[in-house]
This record gives C-alpha cells, sequence and structure tokens, in this order.
C-alpha cells in the first residue's frame, strides 16, 4: 500500500459520529500547503478509532500534518484520504 503524507490547513470544524459498530469516525476537510504560484488542494479526510478521537479535537485552521491512503470516488469523482496519523504542528 502507498502512503500519502501532507501538511496544510484544516478547514472549518470536524464532523464526528460513529459508525454501526460503534467506532468513533471523524470526517474533517485539509488544504494542502501549495508554492506561491500553485494552486492549494483540498482533500477529504475521514478517520476512525482513537485518530478519530484526536482528529476531534482540530479546530478551522490548525496546520496539521496528516498520512494515509488516498482513495478515489468515482461517483463524485474525488480524491478523498482515509486518514491513519495525524500530528498538529500548530494552532490558528
Amino acid at each position: 500500500m502507498n502512503i500519502f503524507t501532507t501538511t496544510g490547513r484544516a478547514i472549518g470544524d470536524p464532523q464526528t459520529g460513529h459508525t454501526l459498530a460503534g467506532k468513533t469516525k471523524c470526517m474533517f476537510v485539509i488544504e494542502a500547503d501549495a508554492e506561491a504560484n500553485d494552486l492549494p488542494l483540498r482533500f477529504s479526510c475521514v478517520t476512525f478509532g482513537g485518530v478519530a478521537e484526536r482528529a476531534a479535537e482540530i479546530v478551522d485552521g490548525n496546520h496539521l500534518l496528516v498520512s494515509g491512503k488516498l482513495v478515489g470516488n468515482a461517483h463524485t469523482k474525488s480524491m478523498n484520504m482515509i486518514v491513519n496519523n495525524i500530528e498538529v504542528l500548530g494552532e490558528n
């Protein structure tokens, strides 16, 4: 499996919930850091379990380091990220 790692800013506040099995689930958006002339990329992220509990504490504007697996969604024609590691590098 390939692991994708990026840094960026949290956009908005995370949305938390639970799976049917009762596991904590958290969804959030990160805008990747971009070079001066590049457009920033936004990734919709989802995480589960203990990592989701940490992700629930993210605040809009936090600078994050995230890593996980990129997955494509043919229906929405978008790329999403299943995050397995989050580190807050700075708070807004």
